[in-house]
């Protein structure tokens, strides 16, 4: 039963490997091809070179994203909304807005979490409407600490809190929800 692997055998493949290495061995087998499948072949191949153009631009603009998220932390601590990426900055942002006798009002996100990145300008804009609470941001990879002594389960979840313990809780990107307790917890009393 060696017989298929005579020399004759090996030569043979021999010569036919090289010849597949030739793009006229190519050519001749494209042609042999009937029309349907070379333009299958043609329609994977161009799939497969967008497919990773894709993914390196989602990959380039994810980066761009941390990258710039750099910047927007530097740039949400200036502005109404606080990020907050340790439970030290946690517990400090909490006794500062106690001393003032703020409510506290809390964003758990990730950066990975569709929804939360959706809803982010909104609650940038309730920061703005409700200047008399202290809006914080909390990333749960950053500061895992602090959403495990808040038993935040999923993303996004919101809390507001007052005099440090909280008052509301809002699982899911249900805004109106949490404007409803901003409203009743953080409205315009007092000011």
């Amino acid at each position: 039963g060696m017989s298929a692997l005579s020399p004759e055998f090996m030569s043979k493949l021999q010569h036919e490997l090289k010849a597949m290495t030739t793009l006229q061995y190519w050519k001749s087998a494209a042609g042999e091809l009937p029309p349907v499948a070379r333009y299958m072949l043609v329609y994977i191949f161009i799939r497969i070179i967008s497919l990773l153009i894709q993914r390196r631009v989602r990959q380039k603009r994810a980066a761009e994203a941390t990258g710039g998220g750099g910047g927007g932390g530097a740039e949400a601590a200036a502005g109404p909304v606080q990020a907050v990426s340790s439970l030290k900055e946690w517990e400090a942002a909490l006794a500062a807005a106690d001393e003032a006798g703020r409510p506290v009002v809390v964003d758990f996100t990730a950066a990975w979490c569709g929804p939360c990145r959706r809803v982010a300008p909104q609650y940038a804009a309730l920061a703005q409407r409700f200047p008399g609470a202290a809006f914080l941001k909390v990333d749960v990879d950053k500061a895992p600490e602090v959403s495990d002594r808040m038993k935040v389960k999923c993303m996004p979840t919101f809390h507001v809190l007052v005099a440090g313990e909280s008052k509301a809780k809002v699982e899911g990107a249900r805004m109106e929800d949490l404007e409803g307790h901003l409203e009743r917890l953080a409205g315009k009393k007092g000011q």
